[in-house]
């Protein structure tokens, strides 16, 4: 017996599984499922009704609780004893390449600056040290989070208590399921985030930088310190939304408009950087100011980057309304064409 309740019920379990056994585990459970369907309907003597079906479903257990029983020899991280189990594992290894990436960033550009000093080998052992120093913690860090959320989900059964009351036919469709803002990308939006704000809640002002044997240092102007709270409260923001969208993973409406305000916000924001004063200064070693070419042409450079930003941040201000217009489009209810015909053909 084949129905469009089992179908959904099947594509939700395929979320929680493993991509390279996705799909066999899902053709095993099937069999399975469809074989008791067919039993319980010959014993009943007729077809079962979709409240029938969705008890039946209901009995196996919510789609991320049947997909934990599938996946005992997944990746997962021990250490004498199960850690992080496979259940959460994709999305601790997501984290961990995300938080990898965005911790690379402050680790490698600063050995990009050539100082008055400048070494090769030392900057190599400076980035890998900058690595090390900036990535560990906070990979032990988001290591431990998942560590206490599983050890949560085993010792109190939470995934057990959270799905006692779902509901089989409150399911999406598989279209409408493939369309749900993935969960991953909610999870790598949350740690990316939040280092990101831990970072810049740590760097209020813009360092000084030298960049030539000469001695010459380069300095942000004073309006540069304006950008610092605002900055926070977009990635706060983006935080929020994140989390939301984890919780709330139908609400594909959410990115797009948050993706408006935070790119108007930016808009708002960098309109005093258009045509103002010079966004830099650049003094020799002895903190007199320098004019020359070079000076002039960083500031040329950094005043075409603030202008290219600003009109990018209208493009994308542009897109998201298009992506939010389009999901309120599909969300409205349309008439089929064949009932628009037959209307038509009756006046």
């Amino acid at each position: 017996m084949n129905t469009p309740l089992l179908e959904r019920y099947l594509t939700a379990i395929k979320f929680w599984l493993p991509k390279a056994q996705r799909d066999d585990i899902a053709a095993e459970l099937g069999a399975n499922l469809h074989e008791e369907l067919d039993d319980r309907a010959a014993a009943a003597g007729r077809p079962l009704t979709d409240e029938e079906i969705a008890g039946i479903l209901k009995e196996h257990g919510s789609p991320a609780l049947v997909a934990s029983r599938y996946q005992h020899e997944n990746p997962r991280v021990t250490f004498g004893r199960q850690i992080i189990g496979p259940l959460l594992f994709p999305f601790y290894w997501i984290a961990l390449k995300a938080t990898l990436a965005l911790l690379l960033i402050p680790a490698i550009v600063p050995a990009l600056v050539w100082n008055a000093n400048f070494n090769p080998n030392r900057e190599i052992a400076h980035v890998f040290y900058r690595v090390a120093e900036l990535a560990l913690p906070a990979l032990f860090v988001v290591t431990i989070i998942f560590a206490l959320i599983d050890l949560a989900l085993r010792r109190f059964h939470l995934l057990e208590r959270w799905t006692s009351d779902w509901d089989p036919r409150a399911l999406p469709t598989p279209s409408g399921q493939k369309r749900l803002v993935r969960r991953s990308s909610s999870i790598a939006g949350i740690i990316v985030q939040s280092i990101f704000i831990i970072w810049w809640m740590g760097h209020s002002s813009l360092p000084i930088f030298v960049f030539n044997k000469s001695g010459a240092h380069l300095q942000f102007a004073s309006l540069w310190a304006s950008l610092h709270l605002p900055v926070l409260l977009i990635a706060f923001v983006c935080l929020a939304q994140h989390w939301m969208n984890l919780v709330k993973p139908q609400w594909r409406w959410l990115p797009p408009l948050t993706g408006i305000i935070t790119s108007l916000a930016g808009i708002i924001i960098l309109y005093p950087f258009i045509n103002s004063p010079p966004l830099i200064t650049i003094t020799d070693s002895h903190g007199v100011a320098l004019y020359g070419r070079q000076a002039s042409t960083i500031h040329a450079a950094l005043s075409s980057a603030v202008l290219g930003l600003w009109f990018g941040l209208m493009i994308f201000a542009i897109i998201y309304a298009w992506r939010l217009a389009w999901i309120a489009w599909e969300a409205f209810p349309h008439q089929s064409n064949d009932l628009h015909r037959n209307d038509t053909a009756g006046i």
